[in-house]
């Protein structure tokens, strides 16, 4: 996702925002109520860098953050003096969420629970992309500001994105700067498109 962006934005330093459970302290494990906390992951994405040594350092990264999950994101732009707007998010403008264990059904004695997927009709960021494992597969969802983005142009980003994982896994001895937003074939079919306008 950060390379993503990086592609998209022409900038090397991304910030993304991520929820993250808030119970690191086992005495939560079993307490009802709220305690997502949301960290702001940054990385510098370096061209030159190859795919996988990237990987590594983004996952250390992700790996310090997690470890100061319980500092609370309000205290932090509190402490960082950064003006806060109705409108806008103050550290970053794309999240990035991952459920592990996807939207079955919960079972306790009796009560018979199960999620129930609403329909936004507003997106709280310009971009927010989920992943969900179901089973045997992920299933990503993209929500995308109407007032930045046209539904064609979301749809271009689900594909770009679906081409940098595949690139991610079979060149990952790579540079980032290899990685390609668009397949041959689609490059091969948007010179094809262009020439017979011409």
């Amino acid at each position: 996702y950060m390379i993503l962006l990086n592609k998209y934005t022409n900038q090397k330093d991304i910030v993304v925002g991520t929820p993250v459970l808030g119970r690191l302290n086992p005495i939560y494990y079993n307490t009802v109520g709220m305690f997502v906390n949301t960290l702001a992951i940054k990385s510098s994405v370096k061209e030159e860098m190859k795919i996988s040594n990237y990987l590594i350092e983004l996952k250390n990264n992700i790996q310090e953050a997690l470890a100061n999950q319980d500092y609370q994101f309000d205290e932090l732009v509190q402490k960082l003096h950064i003006k806060r707007g109705l409108n806008r998010n103050p550290l970053f403008d794309t999240m990035f969420i991952w459920q592990n264990d996807g939207f079955g059904e919960i079972n306790i004695n009796d009560l018979e629970i199960q999620s129930y997927q609403i329909d936004h009709k507003t997106a709280k960021f310009d971009l927010k992309l989920e992943g969900i494992k179901e089973k045997d597969e992920i299933v990503m969802y993209l929500e995308y500001s109407v007032d930045l983005f046209k539904k064609s142009t979301a749809e271009g980003i689900t594909k770009h994105y679906s081409n940098i994982l595949k690139q991610i896994t079979i060149h990952s001895d790579r540079k980032i700067s290899d990685i390609q937003l668009i397949t041959d074939t689609q490059k091969d079919r948007k010179v094809q498109e262009f020439n017979e306008i011409l």
